[in-house]
C-alpha cells in the first residue's frame, strides 16, 4: 500500500481493525472469482498448466506439489467458516511481518503500531511439521495434452534459500539463462536455433526446491532436439570451468538486478518482507549479495555436477493437440 507519511495513522487504524474485526463479506462471489483465477492463470494457460504439472510429479511428499492457489475441490469445499477460523488462527500479530518504507519518524511510528496494533493477541500456532521431500532415486517424466505450442520445463532438485549452495546455483542459473548473452541464449537461440525461448528463473524457496529450465522448441526442431541441446550445454558447464570474463559478467548482472529491483519504495518494502519471513532476518538481502560476489568457478562447476542429473531432474512436457 502506497500514502503519504501524514496518513500512517489512518492505514495504522484500518489495518489493526481488518485483523481484530475481520468481516468476509460476499465470500461466496469471491470465492468464484478465485476459481476463475485458476482456470485463467493454470486451466487454460499452457504455460501454467505444464508448471503444475511439474511440482506435482517432481514433488511427491512435500506441501510444494499443492498450487497455492488449491486444487478445483479446495477451493469448491471452502466454507465462510473455514475460512474465518483459518484467519483467526494464523492472521495474528506473531506470524506477522510488517514493512515500513518512506519517510517516517521512528519514533512517532513506533507509538502509532504499539496503539494500534499492540492490543491484538497472539495465537497459539501450531508447530512447524512439514514432511520433507525424500531424496529422488531416478528420472520422472511428466506429459500433458493442450491445444498450443509444445514446451517443456525441467526441474532439479536443489537446497533451502540460505544453503551455502544456493549461491553457486543462482550464479549457474545466470550463466546458463539470463539475458541475450547467456549460454542457452547464445547456443540454443542464436546459435543453433533449436529454440524460440528459453529461461531459468532463480526463484527463493524456503524449504528445498527446483532449479526450473522452460524453454520452447523452434519450429521444425523437436522438444526431443531442444532437450538434448539443453543437455549438451550442461555438460559443457560440468566438464569445463567458466571463465572469469564470464562470472564477472554474472557478478555485475546479479548486483544490477539488486540495485535496480529496490529503487522504489514498495520495490524495497516487498524485498525486506520476503527476506524477513523467508530466513527470519531481513539483512539476508545484504548477506545474499555478499555470498553471490564471492561464489568462484570452481563453486559452479561443483554444483552443477551435484545437483544438474538425471536422476535428480523432472521434466514436463507440452504436447499439441494439433499439428
Amino acid at each position: 500500500m502506497s500514502l503519504p507519511s501524514n496518513r500512517l495513522e489512518l492505514w495504522a487504524l484500518v489495518e489493526s481493525d481488518r485483523i481484530k474485526h475481520p468481516v468476509l463479506r460476499e465470500f461466496y462471489t469471491e470465492r468464484a472469482v478465485v476459481h476463475e483465477e485458476r482456470r485463467q492463470r493454470y486451466e487454460a494457460n499452457p504455460e501454467g498448466a505444464l508448471v503444475e504439472s511439474l511440482f506435482a510429479s517432481a514433488f511427491v511428499a512435500h506441501p510444494y506439489r499443492n498450487p497455492v492457489i488449491g486444487w478445483p475441490s479446495d477451493i469448491e469445499n471452502l466454507l465462510r467458516p473455514d475460512a474465518m477460523r483459518y484467519f483467526k488462527r494464523f492472521y495474528a500479530p506473531n506470524n506477522a511481518v510488517a514493512v515500513l518504507v518512506g519517510d517516517l519518524d521512528p519514533a512517532s511510528t513506533a507509538r502509532i503500531a504499539e496503539e494500534h496494533f499492540g492490543s491484538i493477541p497472539p495465537q497459539p500456532l501450531p508447530e512447524p511439521r512439514i514432511t520433507q521431500e525424500p531424496p529422488q532415486r531416478g528420472e520422472r517424466r511428466v506429459s500433458i495434452r493442450f491445444d498450443a505450442q509444445p514446451r517443456m520445463t525441467i526441474g532439479y532438485h536443489t537446497p533451502a534459500l540460505g544453503h551455502p549452495d544456493t549461491y553457486a546455483l543462482q550464479v549457474a542459473a545466470a550463466i546458463m539463462g539470463t539475458g541475450r548473452t547467456s549460454r542457452f541464449y547464445r547456443g540454443l537461440i542464436d546459435g543453433k536455433r533449436l529454440a524460440s525461448s528459453i529461461e531459468v528463473p532463480s526463484i527463493p524457496h524456503r524449504d528445498p526446491g527446483l532449479l526450473i529450465i522452460s524453454a520452447v522448441p523452434r519450429a521444425p526442431h523437436t522438444l526431443d532436439e531442444l532437450e538434448k541441446g539443453i543437455d549438451a550445454e550442461i555438460e559443457r558447464l560440468k566438464e569445463s570451468r567458466v571463465t572469469d570474463r564470464e562470472l564477472q559478467r554474472v557478478r555485475n548482472q546479479l548486483e544490477a538486478n539488486l540495485v535496480r529491483s529496490l529503487r522504489s519504495p514498495a520495490s524495497l518494502a516487498a524485498h525486506l518482507g520476503a527476506a524477513q519471513a523467508l530466513t527470519g532476518d531481513w539483512r539476508y538481502i545484504l548477506e545474499s549479495r555478499k555470498r553471490l560476489k564471492a561464489v568462484t568457478a570452481d563453486d559452479v562447476q561443483r554444483v552443477v555436477k551435484a545437483y544438474l542429473t538425471t536422476e535428480n531432474r523432472t521434466v514436463a512436457t507440452l504436447l499439441a493437440t494439433k499439428p
